[in-house]
């Protein structure tokens, strides 16, 4: 196995996990809120997908964002005011959301497929500095959607649902 291929398995696993964790959403399930500090899936949801199509579609292709360049925005209702995710005035329309998750997860599929692995040593933008394109895959993008995806099964536990598969 290359490493092309080392990373689309990861990816698909990660990918996996995120379409576990969506199984069984309503909009009340997706909204609720545990208390305390946390989130909720809505939000976790958004965030980790917006950071994908981020990473990927914006950082390593140097494109725009499927969230705005194709108006997912609207469609999904997600808020695109950086930090405005976070809040709880707002309401995720679910059906559109699947929609452009598989859209920003072919985008990232396509990239891993066709990348130049040299590629994966470039410096890229990141927050207020740079960080290496094969840690924003990683870490940005794979280890993200994992470690959510994982918040995400608990937060459906404390309703009795069922989280991932083990």
């Amino acid at each position: 196995m290359d490493l092309r291929e080392t990373y689309l398995v990861a990816l698909n696993d990660a990918h996996r996990m995120g379409d576990i964790a969506l199984e069984g959403l309503t909009r009340e399930v997706a909204q609720y809120d545990a208390g305390g500090t946390t989130n909720t899936i809505q939000q976790l949801l958004s965030h980790m997908t917006i950071g994908e199509d981020n990473a990927i579609n914006r950082m390593l292709k140097g494109g725009e964002r499927i969230l705005e360049a194709q108006g997912w925005a609207a469609k999904t209702a997600i808020p695109t005011e950086r930090g405005a995710v976070w809040g709880k005035e707002w309401a995720l329309d679910l059906d559109a959301f699947r929609e452009y998750r598989e859209l920003v997860k072919h985008s990232a599929v396509d990239y891993v497929s066709n990348m130049d692995l040299a590629d994966l040593d470039r410096e890229v933008e990141w927050m207020n500095g740079t960080r290496p394109a094969h840690s924003v895959l990683q870490v940005v993008v794979i280890h993200h959607m994992l470690g959510h995806s994982g918040e995400v099964s608990a937060l459906k536990g404390l309703q009795g649902l069922k989280g991932l598969p083990f």
